[in-house]
């Protein structure tokens, strides 16, 4: 059962919780397979609202990308 922890609430036009850790596991290697696959395949998707990061967030999802394609041989 996850551990529920009271956090603080990110002020702002939008409100949501504060940046906070996590670790996510997956069932098997399969299942984690098919993530990142499907993490991949939604590129375009979310590029758009992608514009709004700062530099080293998009720096961290473009080289997120780019080490997922070489680990699955991907183009």
């Amino acid at each position: 059962m996850p551990k529920l922890v009271d956090r603080e609430i990110a002020q702002g036009v939008l409100t949501g919780p504060s940046r906070f850790e996590c670790e996510i596991t997956s069932r098997s290697s399969h299942h984690t397979e098919v993530i990142k696959r499907e993490f991949l395949a939604a590129a375009n998707t979310f590029e758009p609202f992608e514009q709004q990061l700062d530099s080293a967030d998009r720096e961290f999802v473009g080289k997120l990308r780019r080490d997922l394609a070489d680990e699955l041989h991907l183009p």
